[in-house]
């Protein structure tokens, strides 16, 4: 279907919610009227989605309160030669993970990196550690699968095989049912397809109106509004429905501000250009259809089909394509996957489970036996991000606080909430540090009017106080006051560590009680205070590589040794500890106003 939604969105009016989900209820009691049952499920599936779209376009109209960041999905591409390199490593790189002690009936798998273009993972069979043979069977997240066994189920939304050796029957109470023996061996098949070469087309913020093609296909951007940009896309004449479809999912746009860091996205929608609503007519002319008996002997997903291609113009077929970020897009960026020529690398599967959770008596680690290349490209930034932690006497110059006033729903009983943030700069230590441990003890915090007269000081143990601290905000009820704030004062504790060691060693001159098994480093005996809080790998070309995972091994017998597993092969290693944080008291004063 062209009308489709993606991703999440930020919160709007409960108004004009409210108002969406009575005309649903609306249609669906009209639906719930029509007598055929293919008509009536078709309807009721369409009415679920076109109000979906409905309510989640207006969310996204609603600008975020904090510019959020996310890497791009394509940054990957960069390791390698070429897309079938970066798709022959993401191959090598597929781990099984079993958790024997815990989830023994569950198999992961564990890809190296997100895959940026289409993949299909389908698994044949298992063996389990008794012997036993299963069959696999993908799992059917509408259909009732319980009476299947023995039997291994594959959740793809979960990436996860299910082993399933008997059929669902109901136990007494406080008997559980037999813990099956683990997967040690599973078969299967991996396709990925892989693009010779990524069409690309980018627009700054300046260039609305612009138009870029590729192929038969043109890009306009047709508007930049605040956090939301608006693309026109000319479909070609001709075009097949199946591979218009197929082109749309494939694409992905991505805004980067002023920084040039990518934005966080927080919905996207799309739908035949000037007809917005569009699809409520589509529902509307099939449910007076289905309601006059016109539709008894037509196939309902052609005529859904037939009816959303109407929506569009005959001689220039166009869709709008709207996408919400949490900031400011500066650079819109699109990758259109579905546009290029393309291959399909198949890959036949014979794996071996491993475990991140060792038996006790498994005294030395196991390798992965992983050889693919994947790299860490924010580790380097240790050694080149100077300094790795704020001083004391520079925080009431770096931490920077944003006041956010809240919005009245219209809802009674509801009380508007207004907000200031406090953002940390950015420094390395962040890697170390969770915000709820960076802002630490309530000082002193008061409400004040304009003529700087106390109207509420904060009392962590009144729980219905106006006034609330929370992880790294201010939030009060700016209602509950006669006379409305104008100043927020007070101190908080900040935790900095400014004593970060950062250590450089060789696989030849490991400290004591480091050794190597393979490229897995093993850890001394040690309490976790006495461990680095991050352990680095790097390659004989001194690129940093992406940890698979820490593996502690025997707890029972004194302090746990740590092995630390890496994709590729190190050469090297970079310690880092945080050291003994100091609290440091920060003062503000922040004006209540928009």
């Amino acid at each position: 279907m062209i009308v489709f939604l993606i991703g999440c969105a930020e919160r709007t009016s409960e108004e004009k919610l409210q108002a969406l989900e009575e005309k649903q209820k609306a249609y669906q009691a009209r639906i719930d009227g029509i007598s055929d049952e293919e008509a009536r499920r078709t309807l009721t599936h369409l009415n679920d989605m076109v109000f979906w779209v409905e309510r989640s376009e207006l969310e996204q109209k609603v600008p975020p309160e904090q510019v959020e960041y996310q890497p791009s999905a394509f940054t990957i591409l960069d390791d390698y030669e070429n897309p079938r390199d970066m798709a022959e490593q993401w191959a090598a790189g597929l781990l099984l993970v079993s958790d024997l002690r815990y989830r023994p009936a569950e198999t992961r798998v564990l890809p190296p990196f997100e895959y940026p273009f289409e993949s299909r993972l389908e698994w044949q069979s298992v063996t389990l550690k008794d012997g036993t043979a299963l069959s696999v069977v993908e799992r059917d997240p509408f259909a009732d699968q319980t009476d299947l066994g023995p039997i291994v189920l594959w959740n793809s939304s979960f990436q996860r095989l299910e082993t399933q050796l008997e059929r669902h029957r109901n136990l007494p109470i406080g008997q559980v049912p037999p813990r099956p023996a683990p997967v040690v061996r599973a078969r299967g098949t991996l396709a990925l397809k892989v693009p010779e070469a990524l069409p690309t087309l980018a627009f700054t913020a300046a260039e609305v109106g612009e138009t870029k093609a590729v192929a038969d296909w043109r890009f306009t951007l047709k508007e930049v509004d605040g956090h939301r940009a608006r693309l026109i896309v000319g479909l070609p004449k001709d075009f097949d429905q199946e591979n218009v479809d197929a082109v749309l999912d494939s694409m992905v746009v991505e805004a980067s501000d002023e920084s040039g860091r990518f934005l966080s996205r927080s919905g996207s929608s799309q739908g035949a250009e000037g007809r917005e609503g569009g699809m409520l007519d589509v529902l509307e002319t099939l449910i007076k259809a289905a309601e006059a008996g016109e539709l008894d002997d037509e196939d309902m997903l052609e005529r859904v089909v037939r009816e959303q291609r109407n929506l569009l113009d005959e001689d220039h077929p166009e869709l709008y394509y709207e996408v919400a970020f949490r900031g400011t897009p500066s650079r819109i960026q699109l990758r259109i996957p579905g546009l290029a020529k393309e291959s399909v690398l198949t890959v036949p599967l014979d794996m071996a489970p491993v475990q991140f959770e060792v038996p006790d008596n498994l005294n030395e680690p196991k390798p992965f036996g992983v050889t693919a290349r994947v790299y860490d490209h924010d580790a380097a930034d240790w050694l080149l991000n100077q300094p790795l932690e704020a001083r004391p006497d520079e925080l009431a110059s770096l931490i920077t606080p944003t006041f956010v006033a809240g919005e009245d729903i219209g809802t009674p009983g509801f009380e508007v909430t207004d907000k200031v943030y406090f953002h940390f700069p950015d420094r390395m230590s962040n890697r170390l540090v969770s915000t709820f441990e960076r802002f630490d003890d309530v000082n002193a915090l008061a409400l004040l009017d304009e003529s700087g007269k106390v109207l509420y000081e904060y009392d962590p143990d009144d729980r219905d106080a106006p006034l609330k601290f929370t992880v790294d905000r201010v939030e009060y009820q700016p209602g509950r006051f006669d006379v409305p704030p104008a100043t927020l004062r007070g101190e908080i504790d900040i935790t900095l560590y400014t004593n970060i060691n950062v250590s450089d060693y060789s696989i030849d001159a490991l400290p004591e009680g480091y050794e190597m098994h393979g490229p897995v480093l093993f850890g001394p005996s040690a309490a976790d205070n006495q461990v680095p809080d991050l352990v680095l790998a790097y390659d004989e070309e001194e690129n940093y590589l992406k940890k698979i995972t820490t593996v502690r091994h025997g707890f029972d017998e004194g302090w746990s040794r740590r092995a630390y597993h890496f994709y590729g092969t190190p050469a090297g290693f970079v310690f880092v500890s945080r050291g003994t944080g100091q609290k440091v008291p920060y003062a503000f004063q922040v004006s209540l106003q928009e």
